[in-house]
């Protein structure tokens, strides 16, 4: 064979090969090409289709606490065993409106006093009032949780409290936490049985008079002394003790809002 004619044929081969890589190649082009328009078209596709969306349902509504319904905010010591740390709060939904949800613990949650001294006392003056406001508040909730919890005017007029009582309820106050008045407890609690509270084991350790396992809770409407003050009953009925007296349990109330995104 001569030598120019390997040659021709190794050119050839080469030709031959070039064009098949050449082919290939421009295959794979026309695909991608073909693959981008199909992104594209399904860009724009998606694009039409958010635009289609009411925006209304683009982010669902959050879901809303509803009366007599419960929820789990902040935390307090409850089983008596501070070791572990302090438990979830369960809250009771006495009401619902215009953003906020008004509260009431499902439990008594600590033992304390309606005043320190034996005197002529409303609300506003009153010891648990700020011990409410102040070192249980700082206790059970974080910082975050507190910005949730909102300042309220608070009605302690005579139609407050028990009619047949006839003491001063004093002024209205602004409070951030406060129990419930007489007439409060009438509304949302209408049967005895509703107003049955139970009592944890740490307040049953601090002293509290528990019967069948419910506790006696604080109410901040006087009682029939103004040294006195409103009570319910471990069986949920009325009742009034000396505002010294240190057996009973305090039931936090308080109106949350439901518009900060905490909840």
């Amino acid at each position: 064979m001569h030598p120019w004619r390997s040659t021709r044929q190794k050119n050839s081969a080469l030709e031959e090969e070039v064009r098949s890589v050449t082919a290939q190649l421009e295959l794979l082009t026309a695909e991608a090409a073909e693959k981008d328009a199909r992104i594209e078209a399904l860009t724009t596709e998606i694009e039409a289709m958010k635009q289609s969306i009411p925006e209304s349902a683009s982010i669902p509504e959050a879901s809303r606490p509803v009366v007599g319904s419960q929820l789990v905010f902040g935390h307090y010591e409850q089983d008596n065993d501070e070791s572990n740390g302090p438990e979830p709060v369960e809250w009771l939904v006495l009401d619902v409106q215009d953003g906020k949800a008004l509260l009431i613990s499902r439990c008594g949650l600590d033992v304390q006093s309606y005043h320190s001294e034996q005197t002529d006392i409303t609300w506003e003056a009153s010891a648990l009032r700020s011990w409410l406001n102040d070192s249980f508040m700082k206790a059970a909730f974080s910082t975050e949780e507190q910005a949730a919890i909102l300042t309220t005017e608070v009605d302690n007029s005579e139609s407050q409290g028990y009619s047949g009582w006839h003491t001063d309820g004093g002024n209205m106050t602004e409070d951030r936490m406060f129990l419930l008045s007489y007439a409060e407890t009438m509304k949302y609690f209408p049967e005895e049985s509703d107003r049955k509270c139970p009592g944890t084991a740490y307040v049953k350790a601090r002293g509290a008079s528990v019967f069948g396992g419910n506790c006696f809770w604080w109410l901040r409407s006087p009682g029939l002394r103004q040294y006195s003050a409103a009570d319910m009953s471990s069986d949920g009925k009325r009742d009034y003790v000396t505002v010294t007296t240190i057996r009973l349990c305090v039931r936090p109330a308080f109106w949350m809002s439901l518009e900060n995104g905490t909840f």
